[in-house]
Formats: C-alpha cells, structure tokens, sequence
C-alpha cells in the first residue's frame, strides 16, 4: 500500500523531534517491507539530516538542496513560509513531484503543506505532535501551527503521538474521537546494565535539543551555576545548535565554562553513545508533545530528571524524577539525590525494561493498521 509523505517537515528541520518520528517509522516501513506499507516522497531534495543518513544506507535516494529555504525563525520569515511564495521556494528546495499523491493516501508532515505536493489524494492524514503554540498564546505570525487545526478537520485520519496530545485535541478542537488513533515515539536500540555501569567515567549531565522559551534551558543553566559555586565537579553536556556569544554570556561565567561543552549536527549512533556515557539526561521544559529523549535515555539505561509536567509524567512511567517548573533549588536538590541513584544496578534494569515498551517498529505497525482501513 503506498502512503505519500510531503517535504513540510524535512525542509523545516535539519535535526527535530517531528522530522525524525517520520523519519524513522518510514524507515521502518523501507527495512521491513512485510509490514505492508510503500512510502513515496513527493520531493527528491532534502537537508534533513536524518534522511541523508537513510541514504548512506541506501534506503532513500535524495539529493543536498543548495537552494536556501526560508525557516519560519523571524516574523519576515513566516511570511514567506505562506501562499505563493512559499509554495514556488519549497517547491525549488525539494524539488517537489506535482501531484504525485493522486488517488493514493497522503500523509501531511506539518501544518501547511504545499497544495502542488498534496494535489489529487483520496485520503489525507496528518499528525498532531502537540499544543504549545495554543497553550503559550502565540497569535498570528508567531504561531507557527496557523492552519493545523483546518487541517486537522479535512483529515480522515488524525494521528497524536501521546495520549496527553490526544487530550488536549479533543480539549480544543472537539474532533471527532474516531479518526484520532495514538501512535507514540518509539527507541530502536536497548542496552544492557554492564555497558551502562562501564560507560560512564565521571559524572556529567546531558542536555538535548533547542534551548528557547518554552524549552526552559535557563532553569538548567541557573542550577548548574548552583553547583558549580559549591565546587560540585559535574561536567555539562549540550546537543544542540550553535550557543550565540549571548547566550554563552547569558548562561555561563567565564570561570566556570570549562565544565561545559556543546556539540552540534550529532549522528544518531554518536548520540546514543552520549546517552551512555551520561550520568542524567534533563529535560526542562515548560510543555512538550512527547520527550522522545526520555525513552532515548532510557535505552541505555540512563537516569532522568524531567520538569514535572503531564507529558513528561507520560513518558516516564513509573520511573518518573521530577523537579518543580521555574524552582531552580529544586532542581539543584533533584541532581544531588540523582548522582546518588544514577547508577543503582536495579534501576538501571528498570529503564532498559521501560524503553522497550517502545520501539519504532511497533509505531510503524500501529499506523500501519490504520492507513490499511483506507485501502
């Protein structure tokens, strides 16, 4: 059965939580083909690193774009990334198939999707990752989901990847609960507690992904300064894009910035090779669609403090250690009890376990059973 997926996402994201969930079921579906499910590209040009990395498996079959995509990062931006304009860029940056989704099943990537990729489908799905833009009131331009929830009425399938996201749709957009179908992320790789106990030589915290508003890395910086004063020798790890001088000034004191260091455009083997060698992962944000490092962390065995948010509570399990949103003190408190529990053999076997309740294999079949009811 072909599915039909669009250049949204891939163009929007060079690295991310959305492009790699697509990337990696369609992954699946390519390495598993007794699944039953054909996915086609409706573009052949890409920067998304994790569909470069699919080619170097030969997996995919994409070229580089040297033709500059506008990302929606300032409001002169997001302009561009609508109508006519946007349309006739993305078209050139991915290079996009017109109508190659006709009478097929088209799966949108993000929120607006060019209508020269989704042109002549019968049946279109969509993914809902979650509610921030709605629950942080970013109105108009700022909002970078304008439309979701149009296209969220015009789907015939609506896919959220946690039960929490699944709430907050009914919540806010009253959709009609049949159509909605809870497709989580999922890990490929389970560890074992030896490797684990040998990886990790001094003690060091991991920190993945962006670092703005609702990500909340300031209450992380603030506690690591906390402990830093009190001559607690923990080294500070990043993945994530490039700090600005600014934010280097804003976060950490010249003295202390030998305990910190960022790495930027990580493969997928090289970061879970950070998740080994990590004492904790934290994760601070103010709301999330999922958390896909937790799982990532948990896969290696890795110990976990999380802002004590409903997702998060999700996504842990029972294995959940929180801190208090916005409390800085709480958060020094947590890390202290944390190098503590870090490496408790036990508790190690009990994230490995929680890990392998997901997998992406499974999400590939999950909505592999879905898009089969459209046949």
């Amino acid at each position: 059965m072909k599915v039909y997926y669009d250049s949204e996402v891939f163009l929007l994201q060079k690295t991310g939580g959305v492009s790699r969930y697509f990337s990696k079921i369609i992954c699946a579906y390519v390495s598993n083909p007794e699944i039953g499910i054909d996915p086609n590209f409706t573009f052949s040009k890409t920067n998304n690193q994790y569909l470069l990395q699919m080619n170097t498996r030969s997996l995919t079959k994409f070229n580089p774009t040297s033709f500059p995509y506008f990302p929606p990062n300032n409001a002169k931006k997001v302009l561009l990334t609508y109508g006519l304009i946007k349309t006739i860029n993305s078209s050139i940056s991915a290079n996009v198939k017109i109508g190659s989704a006709r009478g097929s099943i088209f799966h949108a990537t993000y929120y607006r999707p060019n209508f020269l990729e989704s042109f002549g489908y019968k049946y279109l799905a969509t993914t809902v990752h979650d509610f921030i833009p709605e629950k942080m009131s970013w109105r108009g331009i700022k909002n970078p989901h304008i439309r979701k929830k149009q296209l969220v009425a015009r789907a015939d399938i609506v896919f959220c990847v946690s039960q929490t996201t699944a709430n907050y749709l009914q919540e806010i957009y009253d959709v009609e609960p049949s159509k909605v179908h809870i497709v989580p992320h999922g890990v490929s790789d389970i560890s074992d507690s030896e490797t684990k106990l040998n990886s990790v030589q001094r003690p060091n915290i991991l920190y993945v992904g962006g670092r703005w508003g609702y990500k909340n890395f300031k209450q992380l910086a603030g506690a690591m300064e906390i402990l830093w004063e009190k001559g607690v020798d923990i080294q500070l790890n990043t993945i994530g894009h490039k700090f600005s001088s600014e934010e280097v000034e804003e976060y950490f004191k010249p003295k202390f910035r030998r305990y910190w260091k960022n790495y930027e455009n990580v493969s997928d083997i090289e970061l879970l090779e950070f998740y080994s060698r990590a004492t904790m992962l934290i994760m601070t944000s103010k709301d999330e669609g999922f958390g896909l490092p937790i799982l990532e962390a948990y896969s290696q065995g890795t110990h976990v403090l999380a802002s004590d948010i409903p997702i998060f509570r999700e996504v842990c399990g029972p294995l959940g250690k929180f801190f208090e949103l916005g409390n800085t003190e709480s958060l020094v408190e947590a890390i202290k009890q944390a190098l503590d529990q870090a490496l408790d053999f036990k508790l190690i076997g009990n994230r490995l376990l929680w890990a392998a309740k997901f997998s992406w294999i499974d999400a590939a079949k999950k909505k592999a059973l879905v898009y089969k009811k459209f046949a």
